[in-house]
C-alpha cells in the first residue's frame, strides 16, 4: 500500500509540475520572427559570417524539400524551462509545414542553455540520441567557451545535413552528426521505449483516479510537452519576400543541454 502511495503522489507531483510549466509557456510574450525566419539572433550572438551562412543553408534546405531548420537565441527564457519555452516558440511561429518537418535549435545566453526541438516528420531522422551528440559534439565544446558564434553554426549546420539526409538531397555547407555504435543506438531506443510505456501507464493511474485524462496532454489550449505535441498555426510576418512558418507539429523529440 505505500509503494502504491508513492507512485500515486510522484504522478500527481508529475501532472501539476508539467501543468505549471505549461500555463507558463502558454503566457509567455514570445518575440516575432525575423524577416530572415531562419535565423533569428535576438541575443546578439551570432557573428554576420556564419549568420550568413546558416541563413543560406536553411533557405536552400527550404527551397529543395520544404523543411524549416530555425536557429533562435534569446536573452532570457523569462523562467520558463528550456524545453517549454522552445515549444511555445515553435508553435507561435509554426515551424515546419503541415507534414510536420520542422526543426528548431534554440539557445539562451542567461540561462546558458541549449535545445533541439524536432517535428514529428523527422524525429526518425532525428532521433533523441542523434539530437544529443549533436549537441555534445559540435555546440558544447564551443559554448562552454562563450563561443556561441561557431557552436551554433556547427550544430546548425549539423541539423541541415541530417534532414537533406533524411529528403535525399545535398546542402553546401552543411555537415551530419558524429557516428554511433549498434548497442548505444539500442540502449538510447530501449530508453525511449520505457520512458513512454512509464509515461502511459501515469496516464491511465490519473484517469483510473479522476476519471478524467489530465488537460495538458490533450485539448487545443495549451503547449504540450512529454509527448503530448503541438499544431503550430502558422505565422505570417515580415514584409514581402520574407519567409514564415507552415504550420508544423512537434512532439517534444529532441534534446537540451546547459553549459
Amino acid at each position: 500500500m505505500k509503494k502504491y502511495s508513492a507512485i500515486l503522489l510522484s504522478a500527481v507531483l508529475l501532472i501539476l509540475s508539467l501543468s505549471v510549466s505549461a500555463f507558463a509557456a502558454k503566457n509567455t510574450p514570445y518575440p516575432p520572427p525575423t524577416q530572415k525566419f531562419f535565423v533569428n539572433d535576438f541575443a546578439d550572438c551570432i557573428n554576420d559570417s556564419d549568420e550568413q551562412k546558416m541563413q543560406a543553408m536553411a533557405e536552400e534546405l527550404y527551397k529543395k524539400t520544404g523543411a524549416q531548420v530555425v536557429c533562435v537565441t534569446v536573452n532570457s527564457l523569462d523562467g520558463n524551462e528550456v524545453r517549454d519555452y522552445a515549444l511555445g516558440l515553435g508553435r507561435e511561429w509554426g515551424i515546419g509545414s503541415k507534414n510536420n518537418d520542422g526543426v528548431l535549435l534554440l539557445l539562451s545566453v542567461e540561462e546558458r542553455q541549449i535545445d533541439i526541438e524536432v517535428g514529428y516528420g523527422l524525429e526518425g531522422a532525428l532521433p533523441d540520441g542523434k539530437t544529443g551528440r549533436i549537441l555534445d559534439n559540435y555546440a558544447i565544446p564551443y559554448l562552454k567557451s562563450d563561443d556561441f558564434s561557431t557552436g551554433l553554426s556547427e550544430a546548425f549546420s549539423a541539423l541541415i545535413g541530417e534532414t537533406a539526409t533524411e529528403y535525399g538531397v545535398e546542402i553546401n555547407g552543411s555537415s551530419l552528426a558524429p557516428d554511433v555504435d549498434e548497442d548505444e543506438e539500442y540502449e538510447s531506443s530501449k530508453a525511449v521505449i520505457i520512458d513512454f510505456i512509464i509515461f502511459i501507464i501515469i496516464l491511465i493511474v490519473i484517469r483510473k483516479i479522476t476519471g478524467r485524462t489530465p488537460f495538458i496532454f490533450f485539448g487545443g489550449g495549451g503547449n504540450h510537452h512529454s509527448g503530448g505535441g503541438f499544431s503550430g498555426d502558422g505565422f505570417s510576418g515580415g514584409s514581402s519576400g520574407g519567409f514564415s512558418g507552415g504550420g508544423g507539429s512537434f512532439g517534444g523529440g529532441g534534446s537540451s543541454r546547459g553549459f
